[in-house]
């Protein structure tokens, strides 16, 4: 490179902060530059005139390099910021209220670790970590290994975790790993169709059935959505995807074989028919649901209109919404459903914004992993769902949670900031 290309480049590149925008805009600038130093030695001039002219051409390299830095800056979604940390705040209102064998300290410490773990993987390239979802996959793989290993493992309700150093290992970690996994699947260009469509096959059965065996009924349906979404989304040919949609058809047909085969033999029958006539079990697993009706119909707006003869079980973590209903009136929860609405808002707008293959699946599987149990949740506190395991994000009491959706939220702030920078769009010159 001669040193009047060299010069004006370095000029340019002063101005903009982000280092992937410098090189990229380097390049395309000295494309221009070479292509206009050999239009304008085509009329005659010589090549040091003709490289002077070539850069005059490019007009100020000042004004020139603060205009490529808005291009390419990364840039923080602080509207996300601002919902998800009203969320969290949120996530301390049950301590205001009622305390149930609840730790504020232990809350204390799991939203710092959220909000460190959020900062943390927004300033961390995705791509990076992206580029290692075999890893991620075999992660997995190990985990549910792990299930099967006893000392590993605890039972708890009927369900196994793997426990380490006394505390259990919520099974939305194995979600996440699944959803990185996907990703990167999905977005591998080196790999063939045949090759694809077999390792997504084994991905969706094999694990699957492990969501149904630890039991996680409601996991499994997650990761059958968060599958058939990236799927639909990605940039696969017709063959790729038809082939993996014909046989997440036939992954929903076997869970739900499996779900009824296993029905008559577990509670699930019984909790489906409390909800459908929670009248008939009233004294059974019916009375919870009559219990609901009751606390909904006593909130006021600001607060109770009335003393609840038993609020115990509104210590149930999938109950925090009525909960919240009743002791802070129907002005908290709208406020709440509104947080959520202006999150599910903020992810469309940021999704319509991405690029690259890999950004919009990150986008799409992160709404799908954030807002499906908020859906379920919602429809069980106004009594249009029953129990199905699914609690609040961010609001619910458990640290476990709360760490997984901030890996999540950390992802798609990765994904927002670098969004500008990574594009490879033609270099606006000024004449």
């Amino acid at each position: 490179m001669n040193e009047q290309f060299q010069t004006f480049l370095n000029a340019v590149k002063q101005q903009m902060k982000s280092k992937e925008g410098q090189k990229l805009v380097e390049k395309e600038l000295l494309s221009h530059l070479n292509h206009s130093k050999q239009t304008v030695m085509k009329r005659g001039h010589h090549e040091e005139e003709a490289e002077k002219m070539a850069v005059e051409q490019m007009g100020n390299a000042v004004l020139l390099g603060q205009k490529m830095n808005k291009l390419h800056c990364e840039r923080v979604d602080w509207w996300l910021v601002s919902i998800v940390g009203s969320l969290l705040l949120l996530s301390f209102a049950p301590f205001l209220f009622f305390d149930y064998q609840m730790n504020i300290y232990a809350q204390l410490i799991s939203v710092s670790v959220s909000v460190l773990i959020i900062f943390t993987l927004m300033f961390t390239d995705y791509r990076k970590v992206l580029h290692y979802w075999k890893w991620f996959g075999l992660a997995a793989g190990f985990y549910m290994v792990a299930l099967n290993v006893e000392g590993l493992t605890s039972m708890v309700n009927g369900r196994v975790f793997i426990s380490i150093l006394g505390m259990n290992i919520s099974h939305y970690f194995l979600l996440f790993l699944l959803f990185i996994t996907i990703v990167g699947l999905m977005s591998e260009k080196k790999w063939t169709d045949r090759k694809r469509i077999v390792w997504s096959l084994l991905l969706l059965f094999v694990f699957v059935r492990c969501f149904m065996l630890i039991p996680e009924t409601m996991l499994a349906v997650q990761y059958i959505i968060l599958f058939s979404t990236i799927v639909i989304f990605s940039n696969q040919n017709y063959k790729v995807r038809s082939w993996v949609l014909w046989v997440v058809s036939g992954c929903i047909f076997m869970f739900a074989y499996l779900f009824v085969a296993f029905l008559p033999f577990s509670h699930r029958l019984e909790n489906f028919i409390s909800f459908l006539n929670p009248e008939a079990s009233s004294n059974g697993s019916g009375y919870i649901y009559i219990m609901m009706k009751e606390v909904l119909s006593k909130a006021g707006v600001f607060g109770p209109k009335s003393e609840l003869t038993n609020d115990l079980f509104l210590g149930h973590t999938e109950l925090i919404l009525v909960a919240l209903t009743y002791h802070g009136g129907w002005i908290l929860t709208s406020i709440i459903l509104v947080i959520f609405a202006a999150l599910s808002v903020r992810l469309l707008h940021s999704f319509k914004k991405m690029h690259t293959e890999a950004e919009r699946l990150l986008m799409v599987g992160g709404g799908v992993l954030l807002l499906f149990p908020f859906v379920l949740n919602t429809l069980l506190t106004f009594g249009y769902a029953p129990f199905v395991g699914s609690n609040l994000p961010f609001i619910s009491y458990g640290g476990n949670e709360k760490l997984y959706y901030s890996f999540i939220i950390g992802f798609m702030l990765s994904v927002y900031r670098r969004k500008d920078v990574m594009i490879n769009t033609e270099v606006e010159i000024e004449k």
